[in-house]
């Protein structure tokens, strides 16, 4: 007969960005994006709480319309602003983003417990 079906227990991790890590010419007006290792479940990413984009400096969060592709099992954040000119930003993708199975990120399975996901990058002048 056919094998017993596998349970997923791989946390799921962001593979690539945009911007990219340390990138230094963001347009301001830039969708902030990161693409998982998997297709990840949309109610887990929608919440702002989970992808989260603040400058550099300040504490509060942008406020932004966080959506998810699971064509392309991307996240997108768009910030209701403009992005200021010559500001350093940091995004984050935090460990309540979850894969189908219910694996929640971990972007280093070296370390002990999920380890989120964030990254700066600097709008041009």
């Amino acid at each position: 007969g056919p094998p017993p079906p596998t349970t997923d227990t791989t946390a799921p991790k962001v593979t690539s960005t945009v911007p990219k890590p340390n990138a230094t010419g963001a347009s301001p007006t830039a969708n902030i994006k990161a693409t998982f290792s998997e297709e990840m479940t949309a109610s887990t990413i929608n919440d702002t709480t989970f992808f989260t984009l603040r400058k550099q400096g300040s504490s509060g969060f942008l406020a932004a319309r966080v959506s998810y592709n699971p064509s392309t099992d991307t996240a997108i954040l768009d910030p209701s602003n403009s992005l200021k000119r010559g500001a350093t930003y940091k995004a984050a993708v935090h460990r309540g983003a979850k894969d189908l199975a219910g694996n929640p990120l971990d972007q280093n399975a070296s370390l002990s417990g999920s380890q989120k996901h964030d990254w700066t990058f600097k709008v041009r002048n």
